[in-house]
């Protein structure tokens, strides 16, 4: 068994998110979350949809999830540097920004783990097609 760590914010947890999390448990057998704190999101994305405390709860319920940290950085280094995995997983449009992160976790033997993106084929809803679906039946 390895541990693995991928860092998101998961406001609105989709099923490509459980998929991605279920891919990290069935090949490494230990997931950590890194879960994007409030500020980080207000920051970054300008809204909060759920608050921390409830979507740590509801990834915590996920039989996938081992753990959740709370993460105030988008830098996966910051995390990395304070826990002991074996893997640091992330998408492939993170790669870029996550470089130090990426040495780091090599330098070190780990190994870095690219996530398949759902929704690849278009069927299944990431959180912004949700948000919209969700504002268009309020309307």
């Amino acid at each position: 068994m390895k541990k693995v760590f991928v860092q998101g914010s998961y406001d609105i947890l989709n099923y490509g998110h459980c998929l991605s999390l279920k891919e990290l448990k069935d090949k490494f057998g230990y997931v950590i979350v890194g879960l994007n704190s409030d500020e980080l999101m207000m920051s970054h994305k300008g809204r909060v949809i759920i608050p921390f405390e409830q979507r740590k709860g509801i990834l915590l319920s996920l039989k996938y999830v081992d753990e959740v940290i709370k993460c105030d950085s988008p830098d996966a280094m910051d995390s990395l540097a304070k826990i002991d995995v074996d893997v640091f997983a992330t998408v492939q449009e993170w790669v870029h920004r996550q470089s130090e992160a990426i040495d780091y976790i090599a330098a070190k033997g780990g190994e870095v783990y690219i996530l398949k993106y759902y929704p690849e084929d278009g069927e299944i809803l990431n959180s912004s097609q949700i948000r919209a679906r969700v504002i268009e039946a309020g309307s």
